[in-house]
């Protein structure tokens, strides 16, 4: 199966200690503990891997009839619809969103997705009887299905959306939704022809999946913490952020099969110093048993780094994974050359992540942030066209450890890691960027902040992945940066 063996793990499945911990390692992705969702999606994937590779739906694309695969359509619009209107849901967003507002948003927002599936299951019947409607009848149900779907992709694109808030009620919603714009897109093209404008629905919710996957992967990489009397938060933000710093590769970060970690289900601590570690860093993932992880050394941050690195670095991939699966789905009807067909109106919207910054001297100088040994309290600024945009909390030494050269992680106390995502509104893509790294001083004697780096660049020359570095204090920052289009 495509997402099946990522969707709805609710507990580490290990009863003993095993040989490749991670081949074996169920994460949860996201948390609607009790509901039938898994179970629906396996349903839904498998008619439309079965429509995908049907010489009915080759037929279609080639001009033939649509009812062969209709009836099929049909049971996956309804499979999605029953799954929506599953009690678990509304008991998880209580469980995971505390403010009433943004649950009674999802709880709206889930209820328009099943308003659309209701009314493209409508045409859906009528096309049942294609045979008896004109062409222009055709095209005006087509037109009616697209509309549908284009508002079932906005509840996730809209720069204020729900989904974007909460992003662990994205990925099921999105894998509910994924299957219909796979099946449909073939059948619109086919009933519409002329409506070749169409296609570009794949290129829209391709962007859409890609926005996802990172913010659902940032939002669950930080749920990571630990739950036994080791654990101190202040840590935390640095181990994630140096995990999502990393380049972005979909085969994973770390060699499974040279692993130095164990794993065990649940907190039993049995050589004195094991890393108990769950989801509980942020709402929507409470369900989750926690599990030790271990190594084959004996206690000390040199055992300690590696094995929770390498247990957040698979909870990076596997998320990944789940969206890239959809993502792969959706290949399956996306022409490329379609989307090559877009025209970027030049405009668009920038998102960053700011990761891990080492702060040591002040710029240009030898000298210390402050007086004596002490550890700067690093911030970083952002500004756009000569505006400040973004600007990241003030951490203190190693995120709050000021007397030691390093922590039990083993990291150097002079690393600091906000973690924190900004979005831009609409701008240009020639706008300029300026990055500046600051240490916070109290005002003691009177000066100002004293300033440790300036890097200055356009966002059209950003990498994705960027490590700006002045003397001995750098900034590690993820740039990325999606289009506006006329069809938008």
């Amino acid at each position: 199966m495509l997402i099946l063996n990522v969707l709805c793990a609710s507990v580490i499945v290990l009863t003993a200690w095993a040989h490749e911990p991670y081949d074996e390692l169920e994460i949860k992705i996201y948390d609607i503990e009790g509901s039938s969702l898994a179970e629906d999606l396996e349903r839904n994937l498998k008619t439309v891997e079965h429509i995908l590779t049907s010489d009915a739906l080759t037929n279609v694309v080639q001009g033939a009839t649509v009812i062969p695969v209709i009836s099929e359509i049909a049971s996956v619009i309804s499979i999605a619809q029953d799954s929506l209107s599953d009690s678990a849901w509304k008991d998880s967003l209580v469980r995971a969103i505390e403010e009433h507002e943004d649950r009674r948003s999802m709880e709206d927002r889930i209820a328009d997705m099943k308003a659309c599936m209701t009314t493209i299951q409508q045409k859906i019947r009528i096309l049942q009887n294609q045979n008896n409607l004109s062409a222009s009848e055709k095209s005006t149900i087509v037109f009616i299905i697209e509309n549908e779907i284009s508002k079932m992709m906005n509840l996730f694109s809209a720069s204020g959306s729900v989904f974007k808030k909460h992003v662990q009620f994205a990925y099921p919603a999105l894998s509910l939704l994924t299957p219909i714009v796979a099946v449909f897109v073939p059948l619109m093209n086919n009933l519409a022809p002329e409506l070749a404008r169409l296609t570009f629905m794949t290129c829209k919710y391709n962007d859409i999946l890609q926005d996802y996957r990172f913010l659902a992967t940032v939002d669950r990489v930080k749920a990571v913490q630990m739950t036994n009397d080791n654990a101190d938060g202040r840590y935390w933000t640095h181990l994630t952020s140096f995990v999502m710093s990393r380049p972005y590769n979909p085969a994973g970060y770390h060699d499974k099969s040279e692993s130095n970690n164990k794993l065990k289900r649940g907190c039993h601590d049995t050589l004195g110093c094991g890393v108990c570690i769950r989801a509980s860093g942020s709402p929507g993932y409470q369900t989750e048993t926690p599990n030790t992880v271990m190594s084959k050394s004996k206690c000390g941050a040199s055992y300690t780094y590696p094995a929770v690195i390498n247990y957040i670095e698979e909870v990076r991939f596997r998320v990944e994974k789940a969206y890239n699966d959809l993502i792969a789905l959706l290949s399956k009807v996306r022409p490329a050359e379609a989307c090559s067909q877009r025209k970027a109106t030049g405009d668009g919207w920038w998102t960053v992540f700011v990761g891990c910054a080492t702060a040591k001297n002040q710029r240009n100088s030898d000298s210390r942030c402050d007086f004596g040994n002490e550890l700067c309290e690093p911030y970083v600024k952002i500004y756009v066209d000569g505006s400040e945009t973004f600007r990241t909390s003030t951490l203190s030494g190693f995120n709050g450890q000021e007397n030691e050269k390093t922590n039990n992680m083993g990291m150097e106390r002079d690393m600091a890691c906000f973690g924190e995502v900004f979005t831009s509104k609409k701008l240009s893509k020639s706008a300029s960027i300026k990055l500046e790294l600051y240490d916070e001083d109290d005002g003691f004697f009177g000066g100002g902040d004293d300033i440790l780096l300036m890097k200055e660049a356009t966002l059209q020359n950003l990498r994705t992945n960027i490590e700006m570095v002045e003397g001995v204090n750098s900034v590690n920052i993820i740039s990325i940066w999606k289009n506006e289009y006329n069809d938008d």
